[in-house]
């Protein structure tokens, strides 16, 4: 038995403008992409939902593992890099909690 694999281009971000336009509309309009029981994902829609997502992170990363801070994530208790403006961010909402959207 034989598979075939579609061919794919593998250089790096290749897939980034069908990817854009998959997700453009779930960003746009907060459209989950995704449900497990309670659980919903979807992608941050705007700088205030980037800025919680690195407030989780610094959570995380700092506080529950214990990595070493710089000043700028000391004061602003957030995990804020190079790359955030860049990439997408996924978050994850446990939707049987109460809370703000």
């Amino acid at each position: 038995m034989h598979t075939v694999m579609p061919e794919c281009d593998t250089r790096p971000n290749a897939g980034g403008a069908l990817l854009a336009a998959r997700t453009g509309d779930a960003v746009a309009t907060g459209t989950p992409l995704g449900r497990i029981g309670n659980l919903e994902v979807r992608l941050a829609r705007n700088e205030a939902e980037i800025a919680a997502a690195q407030e989780v992170r610094y959570r995380v990363f700092y506080d529950e593992l214990g990595a070493r801070k710089d000043l700028f994530q000391a004061q602003n208790r957030r995990d804020a890099d190079r790359f955030d403006p860049l990439c997408d961010h996924l978050l994850v909402f446990d939707t049987s909690l109460p809370g703000p959207e």
